[in-house]
């Protein structure tokens, strides 16, 4: 069992190299072009090469910013905004939401446009990862619509329009309350999971795990923590015991769903094969399996092992599975589809590879007529 003398050490590295960073960048202007959005193409889209050293970096500022810090604070600001603007992936960030807290403290108006961009810079952040309240937390709600105005002309008054300002500024005192508990400038008192989700931005694995098992409540938890640092064994072993525990068949296909993915990087071919023999005799008390969630991703990763296990008896029954499973299918996703071209290549003589791709090729001119009717 942890206890609270088992607390993270800003002075230690990794935390020590970024401090080291922070004070490279107080003193050479320079070296702030090192974390500017910096845009590449990656097989799953558009990425920013600079996230994650941006976002080490926000952290550590939380802890130290001074007054003296606000054009960087500015400055990374602009940048993280352009990440959320860009990335394939959308969602918001812990930087995007620190950095905005620091100049909640340290800024001025006319980081309000700033925060307005924030808010709309993608459709998750518009759909609450990120404060509307940051907008109207630098001067009186009232005065905020013609700044915005000012700045970026009259297309906010659209937007504005969504919001009641009055119920947005009597929240405000408590919502600022409620925004420096959750990032406080210190990492004493932090509570395992806080622990945790700092060492894994910093990229410390083994006191992420410690903090991280230490604060799960259940064997799935505890998977998900291993699967996290690529301990897909141990993943295995705890979503066994999951789907033990659990009392529903939904829970159960669900945990062993998570075994046959992990069983695949784990190469634990037997125990992957059973779990899915296992759901094959659950599913048919699922009534909606062919068209939540739960059946595509089942057999998405039915898929994947069986493509680990190739032309091996237990790839051959796996593929059988996961094939079944996805004929009976509504729909399938595109990485689906690939994992199932993949296994086809992978445990048959080619048979069913070319419907398949027949089958990805249609989903993929689906997504590209929806994307071209945004």
């Amino acid at each position: 069992m942890l206890d609270d003398a088992d607390q993270l050490d800003p002075s230690a590295e990794p935390f020590a190299t970024y401090r080291r960073r922070l004070y490279e960048l107080r003193t050479t202007r320079r070296s702030w072009a090192r974390l500017a959005y910096s845009r590449e193409e990656t097989a799953h889209g558009a990425r920013d090469a600079n996230e994650l050293e941006r976002g080490r970096v926000s952290h550590i500022l939380l802890l130290e910013a001074e007054s003296d810090d606000v054009e960087l604070l500015r400055y990374l600001l602009d940048q993280e905004i352009c990440s959320r603007e860009e990335d394939a992936f959308q969602g918001g960030s812990d930087a995007l939401v620190i950095l905005s807290r620091l100049l909640v403290e340290l800024g001025d108006p006319s980081d309000t446009a700033r925060f307005w961009r924030a808010k709309f810079a993608n459709f998750d952040t518009c759909a609450g990862a990120y404060d509307i309240e940051f907008a109207f937390s630098m001067m009186p709600a009232g005065d905020v619509p013609d700044l915005l105005r000012a700045h970026l002309g009259a297309t906010v008054d659209d937007r504005l329009e969504k919001y009641d300002l009055e119920q947005v500024a009597v929240g405000l005192a408590a919502w600022r309350s409620h925004l420096m508990r959750s990032y406080p400038r210190s990492v004493v008192g932090l509570s395992l999971a806080e622990r945790a989700a700092w060492a894994h931005t910093f990229g410390d694995d083994e006191s992420y795990v410690r903090y991280a098992i230490g604060a799960s409540d259940s064997p799935g938890e505890r998977a998900r923590v291993y699967r996290e640092v690529g301990q897909h064994e141990k993943a295995v072993v705890c979503w066994r015991e999951e789907a033990a525990r659990v009392e529903t068949d939904w829970d159960r296909v669900a945990a062993l769903r998570n075994l046959v993915e992990d069983a695949a990087p784990a190469l634990q071919l037997e125990a992957g094969l059973e779990a899915a023999r296992t759901i094959e005799s659950l599913r048919s008390r699922i009534d909606s399996w062919a068209v939540v969630g739960l059946g595509r991703m089942a057999t998405e990763s039915c898929y994947r092992l069986a493509a680990a296990a190739a032309k091996t008896p237990r790839g051959r029954a796996l593929y059988a599975l996961a094939r079944g499973w996805h004929v009976g299918l509504d729909s399938f996703t595109q990485v689906g589809l690939e994992a199932a071209v993949e296994a086809a290549r992978a445990c048959t003589s080619g048979e069913d590879v070319e419907e398949i791709e027949l089958e990805l090729a249609a989903e993929r001119e689906r997504i590209e007529r929806e994307l071209r009717g945004l």
